[in-house]
């Protein structure tokens, strides 16, 4: 009796250190900014004269059942506690040098979106116009090539974010790629008081030259153009009824229709 209970607890152990290997090497493989990542960027963008084009590569899965979505929490658990101490770290020895290197590392358009560190690679659509709303103000750039990046990677990760959420049929928190071509759309906690907002934002600055200059006026010697507008507007029309679509759904869901308030449950 002790020996088969002993068979037992020896498989599950066995079974559960598989299951976190594979967890943890899964992980890594669809991490887009991992070593080993295998996750493939559906949009590409390259400077056509004075503009910024942008192309869809392919078409974005969503999966959507629930052993994926089970697996992209987990997966948003691990690269947490995995990249608290092991995350890289600036190179540069002095501030100017620290913030070349932050930008270096998050302004590049090889990668499918922005993120926040990384800790946080999964990709919250909320830094649009939260954690990066400043991101096309030409005034904060430390260059021409700065500022291209800047632009072509915040393109991209607009693009992303509305590819994903028109297969999901709705806003979520967090989109966590769970393959070379697929994500899963995945809720931290409750429905995104933000997400929209931020897709919103970041569709109003890529296609207005003087969005932050009316906002937050102050004199600069930095006088770089914006080059997405024309982007801009073609995600606009092509995204038109499901932008209608959420911010329909995001009302009905948010506001109470009889007071007009925010709803408490």
């Amino acid at each position: 009796m002790i020996s088969r209970y002993h068979y037992y607890s020896d498989g599950i152990a066995i079974l559960a250190l598989v299951t976190l290997f594979l967890l943890i090497l899964y992980s890594a493989l669809s991490n887009p900014y991992g070593r080993i990542s295998r996750v493939r960027n559906p949009f590409a963008t390259k400077r056509k004269g004075r503009t910024i084009e942008l192309t869809k590569v392919f078409e974005l899965q969503v999966k959507r059942s629930l052993f994926w979505q089970a697996f992209a929490y987990m997966k948003c658990a691990w690269h947490i506690v995995s990249n608290v101490r092991a995350g890289s770290k600036a190179k540069g020895k002095n501030l100017p040098g620290v913030i070349r290197d932050i930008h270096r590392l998050r302004f590049d358009p090889r990668k499918p979106y922005l993120i926040s560190g990384d800790h946080f690679n999964v990709f919250y659509p909320r830094n649009l116009g939260v954690f990066y709303y400043a991101m096309l103000d030409p005034r904060s750039a430390l260059g021409k090539s700065d500022w291209e990046n800047r632009q072509r990677i915040y393109l991209q990760t607009v693009a992303y974010a509305l590819a994903a959420f028109k297969k999901n049929k709705d806003c979520t928190t967090t989109i966590v790629p769970v393959g070379s071509n697929a994500v899963s759309c995945v809720n931290i906690y409750h429905y995104p008081s933000d997400a929209l907002y931020g897709i919103l934002f970041a569709l109003a600055a890529l296609e207005d030259n003087s969005f932050f200059q009316k906002r937050y006026p102050f004199e600069s010697e930095n006088s770089f153009g914006l080059e997405t507008k024309e982007a801009a507007s073609s995600l606009i029309f092509e995204y038109k009824d499901l932008l209608v679509d959420l911010i329909t759904k995001y009302y009905k869901k948010v506001f109470d229709e009889k007071t007009g308030l925010v709803r408490t449950d």
